[in-house]
């Protein structure tokens, strides 16, 4: 009989200022750290996985080999971007925070005339990843988070940030009728597919998929929107646990 996993959740996001949007505004200032900065706040881990699903896998995948039992679950917070389609449009004008259901590597395989043949297809891996639209498919370690309501959204995980409209529509054909952008969504459900747990990824909408203006991006307005979703969770004082990367002296607690 398998050891019992205790009730701590890992939360992750690309940089430590996507991580820290996750807290109250007072706590925020105080999480920091590159890739594999592991921090501990009441009954709960939070990490940076760094930038890009390279260094997102990397860093999830030794945080949970080091962790082991002690994690029952995992939940990717963060920031993207959107294609334009009908259901994204209130999603960008309100910075809109949504559960990613799905991801697919669009550009992962080989290029043949006409398009790219995914690794699905040349049995050689996978690029499609999927934990349910409704809010029944929700794990229990997730219940009480107040993610039910939140609308469900097709995700596309790529290596280059989309800089046009014609650029979008291209990459959200190939994904399936992707809705969302990210540079490191596949990472977590691969990560958390190896080790058999239980995953589930919120993004907030700061722009539109098309010319790169930063200026007209919602950040502030993303943030305070997962905020408002998971600071409640967070009212401890975050405390740093090292590096996952780094020797752990008897575990990260």
């Amino acid at each position: 009989m398998s050891a019992k996993r205790s009730g701590r959740l890992l939360f992750c996001a690309a940089t430590a200022a996507e991580l820290a949007a996750i807290l109250p505004l007072e706590r925020a200032a105080l999480l920091s750290g590159g890739p594999g900065s592991l921090w501990t706040c009441g009954t709960d881990y939070l990490l940076v996985s760094g930038v890009g699903r390279a260094s997102a896998a990397l860093s999830l995948g030794a945080a949970l080999a080091r962790l082991g039992r002690e994690v029952r679950g995992v939940v990717q917070v963060g920031f993207a971007g959107a294609y334009r389609c009908a259901r994204t449009r209130e999603w960008i004008a309100g910075a809109r925070a949504v559960r990613v259901v799905s991801e697919t590597e669009p550009e992962c395989g080989a290029a043949v005339p006409g398009g790219i043949l995914a690794l699905e297809e040349l049995g050689l891996g996978k690029t499609r990843w999927s934990s349910g639209r409704g809010p029944e498919a929700l794990p229990e370690p997730f219940a009480g988070l107040g993610l039910e309501s939140l609308p469900a959204a097709r995700g596309a995980t790529v290596d280059c940030s989309t800089g046009s409209l014609a650029r979008g529509a291209e990459l959200r054909a190939r994904a399936g009728g992707a809705e969302v952008e990210s540079l490191e969504g596949s990472a977590l459900f691969e990560a958390a597919e190896r080790f058999a747990l239980p995953a589930v990824e919120i993004r907030a909408v700061t722009n539109l998929c098309a010319k790169r203006d930063r200026a007209a991006w919602k950040t502030a307005e993303a943030a305070a929107n997962l905020r408002k979703i998971f600071a409640a969770r967070f009212r401890s004082r975050p405390r740093p646990a090292g590096s996952v990367f780094a020797p752990a002296a008897g575990g990260a607690r």
